[in-house]
């Protein structure tokens, strides 16, 4: 979510909350995302990240009875995708 101060411009703010996630990811870089963190990190709906997973298309772990994705697998996992135009 995108709070915009009237004093702050808003690419500034942006940069901001770039910055924050940069440094909340080399706090926390083999931290393991949930479904609807994994689904926000790849830009998809949480239903097809779960398609994706039932299929067999994406990788994950499974830790009792939550299931948990590695930003890493889901990074190759993107690149692997990547198309060229």
């Amino acid at each position: 979510m995108l709070v915009v101060n009237k004093d702050v411009p808003i690419l500034y703010t942006f940069r901001k909350g770039i910055s924050a996630m940069s440094q909340a990811q080399s706090q926390f870089p083999d931290r393991l995302l949930s479904q609807r963190e994994a689904a926000q990190f790849l830009g998809v709906s949480s239903r097809y990240l779960w398609t994706l997973r039932v299929q067999g298309k994406l990788p994950y772990l499974r830790i009792g009875n939550r299931i948990k994705y590695r930003p890493e697998d889901l990074r190759k996992w993107a690149a692997e995708r990547v198309q060229n135009a």
